[in-house]
């Protein structure tokens, strides 16, 4: 028995695996009778089979000669698993077979003109658009859906005008998926070209779709008329279509809409809030929110709890204005909390100022969530009387409630600047340490001379807290009293003040501060002095190098590593001294920040020079610091003094490191 005879025999199995495996050991080339098993296997009963087939083809190199036989294929009536094969093969093909396929655009067999159709749609080849618009015309129905549902898919202008024109004469199916590859298409069409087909209610649907996409403003009336009339599946086309309309087209689809119809067309969209489909549901609140209409505000009101449309709800609220919020104002005491938050949030976003009253009822719900968003609204809507009532939620047991009043209070202390100091100057004797630190956070904000003197007294306040929050509440400047209050700081008890004060003088950029500063320099506390090197360096620059330079060998790390990031902004030329220095610090880190250093300024001689002293540091951080600093300056030149130091490593995961090193180099370079 000859190979071929074999995997003949193979093929011919009953055993799909035998089959497949026939197939695997089929000898690789050209030859006719491979082909042939390869056709006879596009036929097999098993996809998996037919499949590898498939593949196998497209493997050959013979594919312009060989398609024809592939082709033939297609003529094969009782058996579907072989044409399905071959019109895969042909359409990944492409343009070797695009002639053929024209060609058979003009078959006899009206199932091979379709699937001839097919193959050109899934090509998309522009050469294939004459054919496909010849094909308009063909006899069979299916044939001439085919055409138009490929002009769709290879999308080409050209053939707008060639699917417009067969509309006239077209069966039902032909012009449900004409109107179909119009829109995907997507080439604006006069109205005037679909109107005629806007009464028959089996093409509404695909009529207002198409509408969606291709139409312009005259749509909107028929897509509104849509809505209203229905079936319901053509009013949810409509919806959908509309709002694409809208969006491409622009507002305004409302100008010409009676108040009945336009009051009408809101009762439609409004029934549609509660749609199972995400798409339909926002179309529709969307649209509703243009016409303004504010009978169904409550309606919108309850999707708000729904995630899905939620923003396009509120969209629509806001777009009431204050007749939308009038409305709800009317529900008010029917709703729960959560309802009464959003409303509260909308009168804030509408400038509702006859929703004042219940905002202000609203700040003393239990509700924190509600208090927060009224003391918002308020901050937006309200008027000096809502002062009084928004500064005694600096009292508010939560954290977002006082920071909500506390922008209320500064976006109102704008208008009623006296005012609202006077208010919040009532908080500096609160009990509540907490109180008072908002009222110190809104004085900072608000500024001024007044506040400003506020603010002072709140220097002296019990809670080292509050103190930090007055700190922090001065505006930098050069102005002598606030220079003098924040130097003043640097005195108080409490380390996390005088920080502030130090970094807060740093900010005020005046060397007049460098003399506070300096004194704060032999500072007890270690964050202090870090912050003191940082600040003397902002504002005095390399004049301040000796100052700053003292300090290196600081018996605290922290500082010592301030002085050498201040030195190398300051002084960029002088900081390479410095962290040589620096390498014989008693504090690891601050040795660890030198070799970094020195190797972000590529100081490899100093680092060599070094690296015999730092190879025996006591701290394995610094050796393993040195490790990775030699390899990255010298590169393949480091292996034989890092060889030597693996030698001497006793630390494993140091060893581990050096090893790491040392192969990666080798690697790197070849060796």
């Amino acid at each position: 028995m000859t190979e071929w005879t074999e995997l003949q025999t193979m093929l011919a199995s009953a055993d799909e695996e035998t089959r497949l495996d026939a197939l695997r050991r089929l000898p690789a080339g050209d030859t006719d009778a491979a082909l042939q098993l390869i056709l006879q296997a596009l036929g097999d009963s098993s996809w998996r089979v037919r499949k590898q087939a498939v593949e196998l083809y497209l493997q050959r190199t013979d594919v312009d000669q060989s398609a024809g036989k592939v082709v033939e294929q297609l003529y094969s009536p009782d058996n579907a698993g072989l044409r399905n094969a071959a019109v895969e093969i042909l359409i990944r093909l492409g343009s070797v077979v695009t002639r053929r396929m024209i060609a058979e655009t003009h078959s006899a067999d009206h199932d091979v003109r379709k699937f001839a159709i097919d193959i050109l749609g899934g090509i998309s080849d522009s050469d294939c658009t004459p054919a496909l618009i010849d094909a308009l015309r063909d006899p069979d129905e299916n044939v001439r859906a085919a055409a138009a549902e490929n002009l769709g898919n290879i999308g080409s202008d050209a053939a707008v005008p060639a699917l417009l024109s067969a509309m006239e004469s077209a069966d039902l199916l032909s012009r449900f998926t004409i109107l179909e590859a119009i829109g995907r298409i997507g080439r604006p069409v006069a109205i005037a070209e679909l109107l005629p087909y806007k009464d028959d209610q089996l093409l509404r649907k695909p009529l207002f779709e198409c509408l969606g996409r291709v139409g312009d403003a005259e749509a909107f009336p028929v897509l509104m008329e849509g809505i209203i009339s229905g079936p319901a599946n053509a009013s949810e086309a409509a919806i959908v279509a509309l709002q694409q309309l809208v969006e491409r087209c622009g507002a305004g689809f409302d100008s010409n809409l009676s108040a009945d119809n336009s009051r009408l067309l809101a009762q439609t969209l409004g029934t549609f809030f509660s749609h199972n489909k995400r798409e339909i549901r926002r179309s529709a609140v969307n649209l509703f929110g243009l016409l303004r209409d504010c009978d169904n505000a409550e309606k919108l009101l309850d999707l708000l709890s729904d995630e899905e449309v939620q923003d396009n709800a509120f969209k629509a609220l806001v777009a009431l204005g204050s007749d939308g919020a009038e409305r709800l104002a009317d529900i008010w005491s029917r709703v729960d909390a959560a309802k009464q938050s959003y409303i509260a949030y909308l009168f804030g976003q509408t400038a509702y100022r006859k929703g004042v009253p219940l905002l202000l009822e609203a700040i003393s719900s239990s509700d924190p969530q509600l208090r927060e968003i009224a003391a918002g609204a308020l901050g937006k809507v309200g008027d000096a009387d809502a002062l009084k009532s928004l500064v005694n939620l600096f009292s508010d047991e939560v954290d977002r409630v006082r920071d909500a009043a506390t922008e209320a209070v500064i976006r109102l202390g704008g208008a009623y600047t006296q005012l609202a100091l006077e208010e919040i100057r009532t908080c500096l004797d609160h009990a509540d340490a907490a109180t008072r630190m908002a009222a110190v956070a809104a004085l900072g904000r608000l500024g001024g001379v007044d506040a400003t003197e506020v603010l002072l007294e709140s220097l002296k306040d019990v809670s080292p807290q509050v103190r930090q929050a007055a700190v922090r509440a001065f505006t930098p400047s050069r102005d002598e009293t606030t220079i003098e209050a924040i130097a003043l700081a640097l005195m108080d008890e409490d380390a996390g003040v005088r920080r502030l004060a130090v970094e807060k003088l740093g900010m005020c950029a005046d060397l007049v501060t460098l003399s506070p500063l300096k004194l704060a320099l032999a500072d007890d506390d270690v964050w202090v002095r870090s912050a003191a090197v940082r600040a003397i360096g902002l504002i005095g620059g390399a004049a301040q190098l000796p100052v700053i330079e003292r300090l290196l060998f600081d018996p605290v790390g922290l500082v010592s590593i301030a002085v050498l990031d201040t030195v190398e902004k300051i002084v960029p030329e002088r900081v390479n001294d410095l962290f040589t220095q620096a390498l014989e610090h008693p504090d690891h880190e601050v040795v660890i920040a030198a070799i970094h250093g020195l190797v972000r300024n590529a100081q490899k001689d100093v680092l060599s020079a070094k690296s015999t002293l730092l190879s025996a540091h006591r701290s394995v951080e610094v050796r393993t610091a040195l490790y990775r600093a030699l390899a990255e300056l010298s590169g393949n030149e480091a292996l034989p003094i890092l060889t030597i130091y693996l030698e001497r490593e006793q630390d494993a995961l140091a060893r581990e490191q050096l090893l790491s090193l040392i192969d990666n180099l080798k690697a790197a370079h070849g060796l």
